[in-house]
């Protein structure tokens, strides 16, 4: 009788060793999910106009880290009419930029390239130029397209961002 005791006390002890084993992996893995969620970046552009004076306006372009932790480029790629005109690639970009807005003054231009890294909270102006008000239409802005691709500091997920979603409202793009 002694030895079904010893046994059965063994059994038991193993058993609920393993259920101890079991919960733990649980919750390591229910922790791993939270930590990746509490570091997830989120991309998006702010564009804004304002009124230098009566005669002149300034268009901004802006992109923003509003996440919880830092975004790591890996696709930066500009797009003119739903075509691809430059892909991580700091030359294209620069010198298609320049040649659509040559007529306009004040012009700023910057981008990321793969493997840069926006804290949160950081803002990246993209584009910014002044225009006379009356005499020139900037409704060709509406035609570019930023899609980023970006990852958080896990490396597991790639997201992306477009910023043609930024400018859709209900179904219906805002103009």
């Amino acid at each position: 009788m002694s030895l079904d005791i010893n046994t059965s006390i063994a059994l038991a002890s193993a058993a609920v060793a393993l259920c101890a084993l079991g919960v733990t992996i649980w919750q390591g893995k229910q922790n791993y999910k939270h930590n990746k969620l509490s570091v997830r970046p989120f991309l998006r552009t702010f564009e804004y106009s304002d009124t230098l004076n009566s005669k002149t306006g300034r268009l901004t372009f802006e992109l923003m880290n509003c996440g919880i932790g830092p975004a790591i480029i890996k696709n930066f790629v500009l797009l003119y009419e739903g075509k691809e005109v430059s892909r991580n690639n700091r030359k294209t970009y620069y010198e298609f930029l320049q040649k659509l807005l040559v007529d306009f003054d004040n012009l700023k231009i910057s981008m990321y390239g793969p493997g840069a890294a926006m804290q949160t909270g950081e803002k990246l102006l993209l584009l910014s130029f002044a225009y006379d008000l009356k005499k020139q239409d900037i409704g060709f802005a509406d035609k570019l397209n930023l899609i980023v691709e970006y990852q958080s500091i896990y490396e597991d997920e790639v997201f992306a961002y477009d910023s043609k979603r930024d400018r859709l409202f209900h179904g219906k793009e805002v103009v």
